[in-house]
């Protein structure tokens, strides 16, 4: 997928939402997706922000969404309701976690169709270890091992397994500046998208304080060794050395960048060739490397896009 050259010739194409780019609140429309995921069978779950649901189209449909969770346009407290989703993603048994980051929460929907809380107390933020302030995202190990970007805490607090609302985590990266995307390798390093300062870090397991920056540099700019409001990273592990796709959000870009590189690839966005020029906003960036393609939460133009 082209992240050792100078210049990706990347083509997309929409798979959800309206194909002049406006919101809606039919099955088959979003409305500023913040958030997505791709499971094994290369089926889309999007966080429908602002229609306040979790949507799922499967691989190949991009007229027939299923809604998961959530009821469009109404927000709400109670577990079959949310408010602002955004992170998202199964774990190992197939259980859909999202964070709903206005309840200050991550909740489970269990494969049975039932609904609790695995992180944070519903309705209510502080800085204790076991509330959220307005999560942003979410990952989950091969053993269930749960992180979450606590957005307005500043930090990345980390659960284990088959965790409840009302426990503890433990923090795992501090002295962020609104981190809003989490991923975490194989070898359990932590990559943050430390917003605010323009920056990916990467965290060992050992030290939640010091840290490696992978990418930027804490100054906002649109040369191709900086970013500009950066909200979501994943890694290629199949590559050598790994490969970050970043959301370049403020830079309407996805930029793919070589761990130890001092400057990325323009993936897509302003400077591509092709369809992939206009992003607008672009939230989040997914991998389905089992059909080598790339997935784009293009926020503002209220779609997802995929590579061909």
């Amino acid at each position: 997928m082209c992240p050792t050259t100078t210049q990706c010739t990347t083509s997309c194409q929409t798979v959800a939402g309206n194909s002049n780019n406006t919101a809606g609140s039919s099955i088959s429309a979003l409305n500023l997706p913040q958030k997505i995921y791709i499971d094994s069978l290369s089926n889309l779950y999007v966080s429908d922000s602002t229609n306040q649901r979790v949507i799922k189209f499967s691989y190949g449909s991009t007229t027939n969404g299923q809604i998961i969770l959530g009821t469009t346009g109404v927000p709400g407290s109670n577990l079959s309701l949310l408010d602002y989703p955004t992170g998202l993603q199964l774990d190992s048994n197939g259980n859909l976690l999202v964070v709903d980051a206005n309840n200050h929460r991550v909740i489970k929907l269990f494969t049975n169709g039932t609904v609790t809380v695995v992180a944070g107390i519903s309705g209510q933020s502080s800085s204790s270890l076991n509330h959220l302030r307005n999560p942003n995202d979410l990952y989950i190990t091969a053993d269930n091992t749960l992180y979450v970007s606590d957005q307005n805490n500043n930090r990345v607090l980390r659960f284990a397994p088959n965790s409840t609302g009302g426990d503890n985590g433990i923090i795992v990266a501090s002295g962020l500046n609104d981190p809003r995307a989490v991923y975490v390798d194989t070898n359990l390093n932590l990559y943050v998208a430390d917003t605010n300062s323009h920056v990916i870090r990467q965290f060992t397991r050992t030290n939640a304080t010091y840290n490696v920056l992978v990418a930027g540099n804490t100054t906002a700019g649109s040369s191709t060794s900086l970013l500009n409001l950066p909200r979501a990273v994943t890694l290629d592990e199949t590559t050598t050395p790994d490969t970050m796709y970043i959301a370049d959000t403020g830079n309407n870009r996805i930029l793919t960048w070589v761990i130890g590189a001092t400057s990325g690839t323009v993936f897509a966005g302003t400077s591509s060739p092709g369809p992939c020029t206009s992003l607008n906003n672009p939230f989040d960036v997914k991998l389905d490397l089992t059909k080598s393609k790339v997935y784009i939460a293009d926020y503002n133009n209220n779609r997802v896009m995929r590579s061909n």
